[in-house]
């Protein structure tokens, strides 16, 4: 039997008392005396390589486990990202658009980052599939463009709109591959905001926060379009989620990742200046560190963020930012000068503090307002935990900035803010167990319904609270709603009723004249960017029957002198943003558009009023017939310089007077309006062509 046991030993191991151990196994107890007296026959494996293999496996399986949910979340978010490609498919050209465009091209194609004072990141990811395409550059000249003055600013303008409609490319297919950079920002930014908001509230908070992101108006608006705002609020968000992650923020492991980022979203836009000074006070709310650890920690941070400045700017262009970061902070708004801002019809010069709570109520879904004021108030019940302060800081910063700054341009300014909200929102996610769960899933589907009704029109977006998008335009005429990208929308409005000549006030970058739109339309006169080269085509009618306007001017920024369209319904809103006007329904119109040609005149240079003779024949027949139909039984006084343009009005003045403005002598003509025509015996009767 002792020689069997020692047998038994020699296969299955003996003690540590000098009996045979087997080569293959690694022990890491001493076994006992029983042990080797009874020895237990084992697996080919040692207990502890046994247990270190299913805890490798388990922890496979939780990875696998907590990776799904990220999975299935980047599927919700491509497949919403396609209705945004969809909708953003042939839509026109927004207004900052150009300059991200061309601005990238000529980094990529030239290392040029002097055509305006954007940050390059933008513009780096949607030049590059333009530069790829084989653009090409109708400016391929110094590389000193950067923008100081209002004439810089104007020229860089003029210079990206060339490049983009005088390119050998279609613009439409060059705007869709600039766009492609976007598309893939706003689902990286979609990600971000569902790792951020589990890690704060766990999974069914994740899921909420992206559920408000993937149906936020705001979002799917500036998700499709070139734009800063993106690029800037992913790298700051990425660095408040990396913020958990990170153990000692002293250490470069952990400072350079959220000073990379942070240098990303620095050179991305401007207006994260304040964010990120406020990235080491989130820092040390989110690790409560001493002042010395924080200090290190801010030192590696900001090396790491100038590194990725300098690196956006190719090393050696860094002073373009400078100069963009001084005109955006002090002269920028200054320097370009605007028209004073108006709200629901009223103006100032100055701005006021309400516009963008305002603004938010009208542009984004009520849904998705209740379900944030419930996530608010519920601050009051339980406090915002530290892991909570680095998201709500920013917001009431960007916020309290906005509202404080007088430029009530666009609600655009507070894009970053909604990502920060939809994370904070996600303490709400247990309600979505509960008995509480209608409170926040009802209003979302609501909300849902409500924005899918204005797809592809993103941006014409209003809330059923105030009308929905049909009345935007009664409040709405600045970027918030008409941004330019409607000129497309009213090409197929045009082409679906046989594409009539039309009145034209446009406002933005698109080419009314342009192969891919072609509408036949005469000008009527607008003061914002009076230096747009388009041009009336050929061969127009004298008086068309429709009058296209877009929002922007119908809110007096022409002067004020389509303010009166306000109080006129129109026939049809292409894109929310463009109001069309039949003139033939409401002929009283033609006096009021008349009246503002000749408004939009008077304000031009010396030398430039009116200097087509034909244009203004056209103008001044226009006016009288205008005046024939809706104000008969009316007298008409006009001024006019002597010569042909007398006989224009196709009537014989009741009083006629010579009268001088220096050296140029006038004629003062008044005549007696009156429906119809009163040549030979008879009167024709009124509305008789």
């Amino acid at each position: 039997m002792v020689a069997d046991g020692v047998a038994r030993c020699d296969v299955w191991g003996a003690g540590d008392d000098g009996g045979v151990r087997h080569p293959r196994r690694r022990y890491t107890r001493p076994r006992c005396a029983h042990q080797d007296a009874l020895p237990t026959p084992t697996s080919g494996l040692a207990r502890p390589t046994r247990v270190r293999a299913v805890r490798r496996w388990l922890g496979r399986a939780r990875d696998a486990a907590a990776a799904r949910p990220l999975l299935a979340a980047l599927v919700v978010l491509v497949v919403r990202g396609a209705t945004l490609v969809h909708s953003a498919w042939d839509e026109s050209v927004n207004y900052d658009e150009v300059e991200l465009v061309y601005g990238g091209y000529r980094i990529w194609t030239a290392a040029d980052w002097s055509v305006s004072p954007h940050p390059p990141v933008a513009k780096l990811v949607c030049g590059l599939p333009v530069a790829l395409a084989g653009a090409k550059d109708p400016h391929p000249g110094s590389n000193d463009r950067t923008a100081t003055t209002d004439g810089d600013v104007r020229t860089a303008w003029a210079e990206s709109r060339t490049f983009l409609h005088a390119n050998v490319r279609d613009p439409h297919v060059l705007l869709r591959l600039a766009r492609i950079g976007t598309w893939g920002t706003w689902v990286a930014l979609g990600l971000v905001v569902f790792v951020a908001a589990r890690g704060l509230h766990g999974t069914a908070g994740a899921w909420l926060a992206l559920t408000l992101f993937a149906t936020c108006p705001q979002m799917a608006t500036y998700g499709r379009f070139a734009t800063s705002d993106l690029p800037m609020t992913t790298a700051y968000l990425g660095a408040l989620a990396l913020l958990p992650r990170v153990a000692r923020p002293g250490l470069v492991a952990s400072a350079v990742p959220l000073g990379l980022l942070a240098g990303l979203a620095l050179a991305s836009r401007q207006q994260a200046v304040p964010l990120v000074a406020l990235l080491p006070v989130s820092v040390a709310i989110a690790h409560g560190l001493r002042l010395g650890a924080l200090a290190r920690g801010t030192a590696l941070g900001s090396a790491a963020a100038g590194l990725a400045l300098v690196a956006a700017y190719g090393g050696t262009a860094l002073p373009h930012y400078w100069r963009g970061a001084a005109m955006f902070f002090g002269t920028y708004y200054g320097a370009l000068g605007h028209d004073p801002y108006s709200f629901a019809g009223t103006t100032s010069a100055e701005g006021w503090w309400w516009y963008f709570p305002a603004v938010v109520v009208i542009k984004q879904a009520p849904g998705h307002l209740l379900v944030l004021a419930l996530a608010v108030g519920s601050f009051a019940v339980a406090r915002p935990r530290r892991a909570e302060w680095p998201y709500l800081l920013p917001a009431l910063t960007l916020t309290v900035l906005a509202c404080a700054s007088g430029i009530n341009y666009t609600v655009r300014h507070l894009l970053a803010v909604w990502p920060l909200l939809f994370v904070l929102a996600g303490r709400l996610g247990p309600w979505l167990a509960g008995r509480r769960w209608a409170w926040v899933v009802l209003p979302l589907v609501a909300s849902a319904l409500e924005v899918g009704r204005v797809h592809p029109h993103y941006q014409g977006y209003a809330s059923s609270l105030v009308g929905g998008p049909p009345r935007a335009y009664r409040y709405l005429g600045d970027g918030s709603l008409d941004a330019g990208q409607a000129l497309a929308a009213l090409d197929r409005w045009l082409d679906a009723h046989g594409n009539p000549p039309v009145w034209l006030a446009y406002f933005g970058q698109g080419d009314p004249a342009a192969a891919a739109y072609a509408l036949s339309y005469r000008c009527l006169p607008v003061r914002w960017d009076s230096d747009l080269p388009w041009r009336e085509p050929p061969g127009i009618p004298e008086c068309p029957r429709y009058a296209a306007v877009s929002a922007f001017h119908l809110h007096g920024f022409a002067h004020g002198a389509y303010r009166f369209l306000l109080d006129h319904e129109p026939v049809a809103q292409p894109g929310w943003a463009i109001l069309v006007y039949d003139l033939e329904r409401e002929p009283g119109l033609l006096v009021h558009l008349a009246l503002a040609h000749v408004a939009g005149a008077v304000h031009e240079p010396y030398g430039e009023r009116l200097a087509n003779p034909e244009a203004a024949r056209a103008l001044i027949d226009a006016f009288t017939r205008g005046l024939k139909h809706g104000s008969p039984d009316s007298r008409l006084a006009l001024v006019l310089p002597k010569g042909p343009l007398e006989t224009a009005v196709g009537m014989r003045p009741s009083r006629k007077l010579s009268v001088h403005n220096g050296d140029v002598e006038l004629r003062y003509l008044v005549y007696d309006i009156y429906a119809g025509s009163r040549k030979g015996a008879e009167r024709t009767p009124a509305g008789t062509p």
